[in-house]
């Protein structure tokens, strides 16, 4: 495995399936999909590196005496990036030269960068209003249970609720993670290739005809697609939401959406 890792950052509803699914068949990249080992060496990191009786910046308690540290992070760090490679490059060969994966924790991502400095991060997003209806029409499938562990409390959510944790993970991404490349889900939709071409050169990876495959045969609207088409996914707030619930959408997202720069999303 070579030296350069990535994650696929974002709310959820917002591409990362299709990016994935389209990267994935880079030869020399090995992407897995919310495979959360990164979240995994994330807590583990976070016990080693605080000291027994302290709270990291993450909120976690440490586990390890201070005295003991100075000799047992050196040889944790080293093993710790031993595992991770032996992973990744018994499960996609030895040969990738890029690995990571979609939509890990934030915070988990952002700590990776002092692990493995050339860690590189791809932010997607999405009109907060589409997200918010894409989720809601998520919760009209016949079996929710296929929507995964925590199902009961994803079916429980409100409009509200979900614009609320657009808003979080994108706070929280331009607080940790404010070195990215930022790749709008209508340009990704509308142009995918030249937003994938964007992706490959933040990443320092060549285009290769497998990936240009991928983006010809990936935008299927199986699977969670809540829209017919995925022109239709794009300003489907306009038909889906009123006026108010538009209105309150954008005065719990508005803030961040303009730290992000999407202008659009103050059209009404």
């Amino acid at each position: 495995m070579g030296k350069t890792c990535f994650f696929i950052l974002g709310s959820g509803r917002m591409g990362s399936t299709f990016l994935y699914n389209v990267l994935k068949e880079h030869p020399k990249v090995a992407l897995t999909n919310e495979a959360r080992i990164v979240d995994t060496i994330h807590l583990a990191y976070q016990a080693v590196m605080t000291p027994y009786g302290e709270a990291s910046e993450h909120g976690f308690q440490g586990l390890i005496h201070k005295d003991v540290q100075p000799g047992f992070v050196p040889i944790f760090l080293r093993h710790m990036r031993e595992a991770v490679a032996e992973y990744y490059a018994d499960t996609f060969g030895a040969d990738k030269t890029h690995w990571g994966d979609k939509l890990a924790g934030v915070a988990a991502a952002a700590e990776a960068g002092r692990i493995w400095p050339d860690t590189r991060h791809v932010v997607l997003v999405r009109d907060p209003r589409d997200v918010v209806c894409s989720y809601l029409n998520m919760q009209k499938i016949d079996d929710p249970t296929i929507l995964g562990p925590r199902w009961e409390e994803f079916m429980g959510m409100t409009g509200e609720g979900f614009a609320r944790q657009w808003a979080e993970t994108y706070d929280e991404i331009l607080r940790l993670v404010p070195d990215h490349i930022l790749v709008r889900y209508e340009t990704l939709m509308a142009e995918p290739d030249a937003a994938v071409a964007a992706v490959l050169e933040h990443l320092g990876l060549e285009p290769d005809p497998a990936v240009d495959a991928a983006i010809r045969d990936g935008r299927s609207t199986e699977g969670h697609g809540t829209s017919a088409t995925h022109e239709a996914s794009v300003a489907r707030w306009k038909r889906d939401l009123s006026d108010d619930e538009a209105a309150e959408i954008m005065s719990i997202c508005g803030p961040v959406a303009a730290q992000l720069g999407l202008t659009s999303t103050s059209d009404n």
